[in-house]
């Protein structure tokens, strides 16, 4: 039986497997993904090669494995926007605010370099799951954000009809503020959501 390195088998399991990405991630980051072979992954993770094998088939499954935990990351946003949050605004400002934080996070950069890598050098087949993921997830986040203005607008907390309309402007917004921080035109995240948040809400609360 081979040796466990942590309390007990299932534990062990999900700890290897993230030893494995975490190993992998700077690897490909440094090298690309073509250059990194997965005899350097094993090493660099502590593990032998045929125990990488037991845990992904090849380089595309690590990425994706990666992939697939970031948006799954992100998609908690709209699943913690509105929880105990009754009154729309509040729960519209935390959808901004746990939406950029998640898109302005360092770990962020590092995610869009390897997208960028997986779109250039993965398979159609992998390349196309990727896309899927994306679809997923900022369909997700937009409707979020339509069913809270809606629900603030039929409550008179905000004047945002068509919804529709008033969430891409909105999406539109997180993206230029995110990029606006990388760009170095934001002093920090704290003033990049504020800035999003201030400018919406004064784009749809009524005028006293």
């Amino acid at each position: 039986m081979p040796k466990i390195r942590y309390d007990d088998v299932a534990t062990h399991r999900v700890q290897v497997r993230r030893d494995i990405l975490r190993a992998a991630i700077p690897l490909f980051l440094e090298r690309g993904i073509a250059a990194t072979s997965m005899e350097e992954i094993a090493a660099a993770a502590g593990v032998a090669r045929t125990t990488l094998y037991n845990y992904f088939r090849h380089k595309e499954e690590i990425l994706l494995t990666y992939v697939e935990e970031q948006f799954s990351r992100a998609g908690a946003v709209e699943r913690s926007a509105a929880a105990g949050e009754q009154d729309p605004e509040a729960a519209l400002r935390r959808l901004i605010e746990l939406t950029m934080a998640e898109r302005t996070a360092p770990r962020h950069q590092d995610y869009e370099r390897l997208f960028t890598m997986l779109m250039e050098e993965a398979s159609p087949a992998a390349r196309q799951t990727v896309r899927e993921h994306l679809e997923r997830l900022v369909e997700r986040v937009r409707a979020a954000a339509e069913q809270l203005l809606e629900r603030g607008t039929a409550a008179g907390v905000f004047d945002a009809h068509p919804a529709g309309f008033y969430t891409a402007v909105l999406l539109e917004m997180m993206d230029a503020a995110a990029r606006s921080l990388r760009a170095g035109l934001l002093p920090d995240r704290a003033a990049a959501c504020a800035l999003v948040q201030e400018r919406f809400l004064r784009l749809v609360c009524p005028a006293p």
